[in-house]
């Protein structure tokens, strides 16, 4: 109910202060424990600090998406939305390696290729199709149709722009991933990047389109 969701909201705010605030408390504790500190020492651990607790704010604040997807249309969209994007990678990545030739954007990201983005966008808009006529079988299946190829569409030609902005700020600081955390993927926000975008499309317009289902 209304009490619920206030509940919720506060315990997000909570967790996003706390966050912040221990980020700010190990970047002291860093900085003091320097055997040899220096004026661009400090700026630079500063630097990581202000972008750890910006990405901290992004994830939390698109994940609330997420949670209201699940909340409001159940856990079969959510997983489905998020599918959809682990398709559209990995088809991205298998047919650009195989039938690449031509580079989509190589100042930004250099291993993506035109062959992989429409390939990619073509195989997660079938997908998507695929799957909601194969799960509302009683369904119209004109509806699904459209609703496999807005959420196909989502996933293969808005979602990646996430990914190109998180390269871009990679190559503007000269970094191959945000972080090893995952080995041989890089961090956390180079796994979530796609989502980012997702999330909010597909929450807003399965609010629009929630008669139909």
């Amino acid at each position: 109910g209304e009490r619920g969701m206030r509940l919720a909201a506060a315990l997000k705010g909570t967790i996003t202060y706390f966050m912040a605030l221990l980020g700010g408390m190990a970047t002291l504790i860093s900085m003091e424990s320097e055997k040899q500190p220096s004026p661009m020492t400090f700026r630079n651990k500063i630097y990581h600090a202000a972008s750890s607790v910006i990405v901290a704010f992004t994830l939390i604040g698109f994940s609330s998406f997420w949670i209201a997807m699940a909340r409001d249309f159940g856990l079969f969209w959510l997983f489905y939305s998020i599918a959809l994007v682990a398709v559209n990678d990995t088809m991205a990545y298998l047919l650009g390696s195989l039938f690449g030739k031509k580079r989509l954007i190589p100042n930004i990201s250099p291993k993506k290729t035109v062959e992989g983005f429409v390939g990619a966008a073509i195989s997660s808009t079938m997908v998507s199709i695929i799957t909601l006529q194969s799960v509302f079988p009683e369904s119209d299946l004109h509806d699904m149709l459209k609703h496999g190829i807005a959420m196909g569409v989502f996933a293969s030609l808005f979602a990646p722009f996430g990914d190109f902005l998180a390269s871009a700020v990679k190559r503007a600081h000269g970094a191959e991933d945000y972080s090893n955390i995952v080995p041989g993927h890089g961090g956390i926000m180079d796994r979530v990047d796609s989502h980012l975008v997702m999330a909010p499309l597909a929450f807003y317009y399965l609010s629009v389109i929630e008669s139909t289902l």
